[in-house]
C-alpha cells in the first residue's frame, strides 16, 4: 500500500467527513502512544491515546502501532470496538513530513442498539411475598456471590453499603465489617467513577503486600420509574493480567541485548520525560559506531555484542534515573535523550573513546560518530528530533576519531531543498523542464567535432536550477539513473532531428554514473535507443568514470566489450582522478580518454605536473586513445596541451555549455565543424 501525503487541511476535512460513518476519528502518533491535533502550524498533543480504552499503557498488537510499522491498512476488534488503522503523511512547507495514522472507531455495542431500534434494558427488583422467603433468598444470594472471585459491592439510594461478598473484604482488608469496607471503598475509589449510570475503569490499589490491579465496573439501579434505588461495584482483579501485559510491554520496549529501550521503548520513555519537565531543556543524540559491520566481520559477531553492549552501559552511566533515557535504535545506532544541564560532551566522548579501546588492531579503528539536537519544541514528534540529531551525525564525514556534531537551521534548509528536489523531480521529468544542454568538443586544429550532453533544469517559477543543486541529491536519493535515462532520450532525440542537415556527423557525448548498471540494462537501453531512432552508434558515445568501472571491474569488462562491438565507443571520463587509473587502462580496452581537469589547475610542482600529463597521453596514443582535455578556460592552457599532444578540448575557452537550440544556431553555418567518417 503507497502512504499517501495530505495537508493539514486536507486531513481535517477527511476526518470531518469520516466522522459520519464512525463514532470516533482521530489521528495518533503510534510510535509515542499519543492522540494528535493537526493545524496549519504543526502538531499538538492532547493525550495518550490507549486512555479510550481505559487502559494506562500501551496496547498489546496495538492495531494503529503495526500499521504504521507496517505502512499499511489494519482492522481488529480492540475493547468491543471495531478498530480501522490507516497510516498517512502530513506535510508542511516549512518542517519534515510527519508520518501518522488515521484511527477509525465503531463502538459495536452503540452499532448494535442501533440496528435494534436503541432499546435499553431496564433494571428491576423481584420483591419477596414474606420476611422468612427474603431471608431465604438472601442467603442463597449471597452464598452464591461469596463464590465468585470477582468483588461485589452494593450501596443502597443513599450511598450506604448493604452487601459486599467474600472477595470484597479480602481485597480491602475489612474483615467482615461491611461499614469499614464501605468507608474504605469510598475513599479509594476514584471520584470520575460516578458520573452517568454506567462505567467502567482501571485502578491500583495498594497494600503492604502488593498493588492489586482492579478493573472496577460501576451500574447505577433504577425502578421502573427511573427513580435511583441503589448501585453497586463489580471488581475484577487483573493483577496477573496486568504482569504479564508488563512482560509483553517490557519485551515490545526494550533490547533483548543491550536490556535498554529499543526505538518503540525510546519514542514512548523521551515523550514522557518531555512532558513530565517541561522547564527542563533536552538534547536528543544519535550515535552510531563506524563501519560496525566490520567488528562482526574481521572479529566475531561475539566481539561486536560486547562492543554494543559497552556502547548501552556507556550512554546509561550518562543518565539519570526517571529524568535521562538512552535506547538502541537499531543495529550499532543509538539515542540519548539528557538534560541540558546534565550534559557534559567532554566525558561523553572520553565514553566514546574507551568503547574504542575494546578493539585492539592496527587494521581497524572504532570510533563513535554522534549528532546532537536540542529541543526547542517539547511538541514536536520525538522521531523528527531524532531524525534531526541523525541529520547531524551524517555530516560528519571521514573523521578519524569519535565526535559529536551539533544540528543547526542550516542542515534543515538544507533537508527542505532536497526534500523540494525531490518531490519535484518526476513532474519536471514528465514537464520537461530539464533541458539537454551541449558543451562543444573541438580538435587541436579548431574544428567542431562533436559536444558533450549536459542537464540543466529551468524550473517554471525557479528559474535555472543548476547541476550541483540536484545532481548528488538525485545520487543519494537512488533516483540518478532516470535523470541519466531521461538524458540520453534527449540526446537521441536531438541525433534524430541533425540527421540531414548540417549538423548531421557530430557527436554527443552521454554521462553513466555508477549505480546505472545497478537499476537499468544498459545494453538493451541504448541498443534500443539506437533502433528507435535509427541512429549510428559510433555518435552516441557513453561516458564511464574510472571510479564507475573499478566499483565492479568483472561487470563492466564485459558490458562495455558488448556495446563496443555493436559499435558504441567507450570514454573513460575524469582520467586521473582515482587511485586506479593505470589498472583501468590494463583492465578496460576504452576508446577515448578525458583527462581529469584538475591536471590544469595551477600547482606548485608545474614541471612535475607537465611530465606526469606527457606520460598520460603518450601512453594514451600508444595504445591508439584520442585524449580530450576538459576544463579548458585559458589559450594558455590549450597551447600547453597541444604541445603535449592533446587531440580534443572543452571548456568556457571555446564555449559554455549551450541550448541545444542555441548550439545549433551557433554552429550550423559554421565551416568549422568536422563530420565523423565513421
Amino acid at each position: 500500500m503507497r502512504i499517501h501525503t495530505y495537508t493539514p487541511k486536507e486531513i481535517n476535512e477527511i476526518i470531518k467527513k469520516l466522522s459520519i460513518f464512525f463514532d470516533t476519528v482521530r489521528i495518533v502518533n503510534p510510535s509515542e502512544c499519543r492522540e494528535m491535533l493537526v493545524t496549519d502550524e504543526g502538531v499538538n498533543y492532547v493525550g495518550c491515546c490507549y486512555s479510550v480504552w481505559d487502559k494506562n499503557s500501551r496496547c498489546v498488537n496495538c492495531t494503529s502501532y503495526c500499521s504504521y510499522q507496517a505502512g499499511t491498512r489494519l482492522s481488529k476488534i480492540e475493547s468491543n470496538c471495531q478498530v480501522v488503522s490507516v497510516p498517512v503523511r502530513l506535510t508542511y512547507p516549512k518542517m519534515e513530513d510527519i508520518t501518522c495514522v488515521v484511527e477509525m472507531v465503531i463502538n459495536l455495542d452503540k452499532a448494535a442498539g442501533r440496528m435494534t431500534g436503541n432499546q435499553t434494558a431496564k433494571v428491576s427488583y423481584h420483591g419477596a411475598q414474606t420476611a422468612g422467603k427474603e431471608k431465604a433468598d438472601y442467603r442463597i444470594i449471597s452464598s452464591s456471590l461469596n463464590h465468585l472471585e470477582n468483588g461485589i459491592i452494593c450501596f443502597d439510594e443513599e450511598g450506604e453499603p448493604i452487601f459486599a461478598n467474600g472477595a470484597a473484604h479480602r481485597y480491602f482488608g475489612s474483615g467482615s465489617d461491611l461499614q469499614a469496607l464501605g468507608d474504605s471503598f469510598k475513599n479509594w475509589i476514584h471520584p470520575e467513577a460516578f458520573k452517568g449510570d454506567e462505567n467502567k475503569w482501571r485502578q491500583v490499589l495498594m497494600t503492604k503486600d502488593s498493588p492489586y490491579h482492579f478493573e472496577v465496573t460501576y451500574h447505577r439501579l433504577r425502578d421502573d420509574e427511573g427513580g435511583v434505588t441503589g448501585s453497586y461495584y463489580l471488581i475484577s482483579d487483573k493483577s496477573n493480567e496486568f504482569k504479564t501485559f508488563d512482560a509483553k510491554h517490557y519485551l515490545s520496549t526494550h533490547d533483548p541485548l543491550t536490556r535498554i529501550y529499543n526505538r518503540t521503548g525510546f519514542y514512548e520513555g523521551a515523550r514522557e520525560l518531555l512532558d513530565l519537565f517541561p522547564e527542563e531543556r533536552y538534547l536528543i543524540i544519535f550515535a552510531d559506531i563506524k563501519d560496525f559491520k566490520l567488528v562482526n566481520d574481521l572479529f566475531s559477531i561475539e566481539k561486536g555484542n560486547e562492543v554494543l553492549m559497552k556502547m548501552a552501559s556507556a550512554l546509561s552511566a550518562c543518565c539519570e534515573a526517571g529524568k535521562d533515557i538512552c535506547g538502541r535504535i537499531s543495529g550499532d545506532r543509538f539515542a540519548l535523550c539528557i538534560r541540558e544541564s546534565h550534559y557534559d560532551e567532554k566525558e561523553l566522548i572520553n565514553r566514546f573513546d574507551r568503547i574504542s579501546g575494546i578493539i585492539d588492531s592496527d587494521f581497524y579503528k572504532l570510533f563513535v560518530h554522534a549528532g546532537l539536537y536540542a529541543v526547542t519544541d517539547n511538541t514536536m514528534p520525538v522521531s523528527i528530533m531524532s531524525d534531526r540529531a541523525r541529520l547531524a551525525q551524517k555530516r560528519i564525514k571521514n573523521e578519524g576519531c569519535s565526535c559529536i556534531t551539533r544540528f543547526d537551521e542550516a542542515m534543515m534548509e538544507e533537508t527542505l531543498h532536497e526534500k523540494a528536489i525531490i518531490n519535484m523531480f518526476d513532474r519536471a521529468l514528465a514537464e520537461r523542464q530539464i533541458k539537454l544542454y551541449l558543451q562543444p568538443q573541438v580538435s587541436a586544429a579548431g574544428r567542431i567535432l562533436g559536444a558533450e550532453a549536459l542537464a540543466r533544469w529551468v524550473h517554471p517559477e525557479q528559474g535555472m536550477i543548476y547541476p550541483g543543486e540536484f545532481i548528488d541529491i538525485l545520487e543519494r536519493h537512488g533516483l540518478i539513473y532516470k535523470l541519466d535515462q531521461y538524458m540520453w532520450e534527449r540526446a537521441a532525440e536531438q541525433l534524430y532531428a541533425w540527421k540531414g542537415t548540417a549538423m548531421d556527423g557530430l557527436y554527443i557525448s552521454v554521462n553513466i554514473s555508477a549505480k546505472d548498471v545497478y537499476y537499468l540494462d544498459l545494453y538493451k537501453t541504448f541498443t534500443d535507443l539506437i533502433k528507435r531512432y535509427d541512429l549510428n552508434p559510433y555518435l552516441l558515445k557513453l561516458e564511464f568514470t574510472e571510479t564507475a568501472i573499478m566499483s565492479d571491474v568483472d561487470k563492466y569488462v564485459a558490458l562495455l566489450s558488448r556495446l563496443q562491438r555493436c559499435g558504441f565507443e567507450i570514454e573513460i571520463d575524469d582520467f586521473g582522478s582515482g587511485y586506479s587509473s593505470l589498472s583501468v587502462l590494463k583492465d578496460i580496452c576504452a576508446d577515448v580518454l578525458k583527462i581529469d581537469m584538475s591536471f590544469l589547475n595551477e600547482t606548485q610542482n608545474t614541471e612535475r605536473n607537465r611530465i606526469i600529463l606527457d606520460a598520460i597521453i603518450q601512453m594514451s596514443k600508444g595504445l591508439g586513445m584520442p585524449t580530450v582535455s576538459e576544463g579548458v578556460e585559458t589559450k594558455e592552457q590549450v597551447e600547453k596541451m597541444s604541445r603535449l599532444g592533446c587531440d580534443i578540448f572543452q571548456g568556457y575557452y571555446f564555449a559554455k555549455p549551450m541550448h541545444a537550440e542555441a548550439f545549433v544556431e551557433r554552429f550550423r553555418s559554421s565551416n568549422q565543424i568536422q563530420k565523423s567518417t565513421n
